[in-house]
């Protein structure tokens, strides 16, 4: 337990203190904050405008924000760039370690699954960080220029009856929120570990941080692709973001198992057997 403790300190260190971890966090919160000062001028055009009729409704927080804004730029850039940011910090660090000896020093020593486990978590958390913190921050800087009204279906936002939690999006939107930030925080902590298995497959690094990015990709083409009308819904690009809202709990849940058996279990199992002696 104490080695396993240790493993874990150290790869968290790891994970979380260094330059990349700075780069990735600096353009997801870049990308935020241009969202929020982009919101502003249509804010106070909209505050100044009279009131036309008793049905005008005001812009609000939980439709204005990075993941509550439909129609925005900043928005779609952000979920379409959740793998790149995601991959950055320490994706690439099992290759790394596999090529400079430090896997031989720590399998030597009988604390290769302990490894396997501290590297696997501190992937995934960095990962789902680096990816939720920018969101929040957004929505803590909307918060000072848009009032926390409830939302209102008639105002035009995606959210229906046909989604996920449309009651508590109407009664508990903060509530709503909050869950769509841990959804996206687990989504991009997959999309991190990913590169852990690729790593067994191809040394060269560009090629293993980018097939997260392409999967993700992939994934919205195909569904752009298929017949049903629907289908294009079932892309993380559109069912991550709280402004789409998700279609079914299945699909959450079939994305979670898939990435984790791909991500973790398989993981696990390569680097248990591998021999790199």
């Amino acid at each position: 337990m104490a080695d396993m403790s240790k493993n874990s300190k150290i790869e968290w260190k790891r994970a979380f203190m260094n330059r990349k971890t700075a780069i990735a966090l600096a353009i997801g919160c870049v990308i935020a904050v241009i969202h929020m000062f982009r919101m502003l001028p249509m804010v106070i055009s909209s505050n100044a405008a009279p009131v036309k009729s008793d049905m005008q409704y005001p812009m609000n927080l939980f439709t204005g924000w990075l993941g509550g804004d439909a129609s925005s730029l900043e928005g779609l850039l952000y979920y379409i760039l959740i793998p790149i940011l995601a991959v950055l910090p320490s994706s690439i660090s099992f290759l790394e370690d596999k090529e400079n000896g430090y896997v031989k020093q720590i399998y030597t020593r009988d604390q290769r699954m302990d490894y396997l486990k501290a590297k696997f978590l501190s992937v995934f958390c960095v990962g789902g960080t680096v990816c939720a913190v920018p969101l929040i921050l957004n929505f803590m800087l909307c918060a000072t220029i848009l009032p926390a009204l409830y939302p209102q279906n008639l105002t035009g936002t995606f959210i229906n009856a046909n989604v996920l939690w449309f009651e508590i999006h109407e009664k508990h939107p903060l509530l709503y929120v909050m869950i769509f930030i841990l959804i996206d925080f687990v989504y991009a902590g997959f999309m991190a570990v990913l590169p852990l298995v690729f790593s067994f497959f191809s040394t060269k690094k560009f090629v293993i941080l980018l097939m997260p990015f392409v999967i993700h990709i992939f994934t919205y083409s195909l569904s752009m692709m298929l017949p049903m009308a629907d289908s294009v819904e079932y892309a993380p690009i559109l069912f991550l973001r709280p402004a789409n809202g998700c279609p079914t709990l299945w699909l959450l849940l079939g994305y979670a198992l898939f990435f984790f058996i791909v991500g973790g279990l398989l993981f696990w199992k390569m680097g248990k057997d591998e021999d790199i002696f």
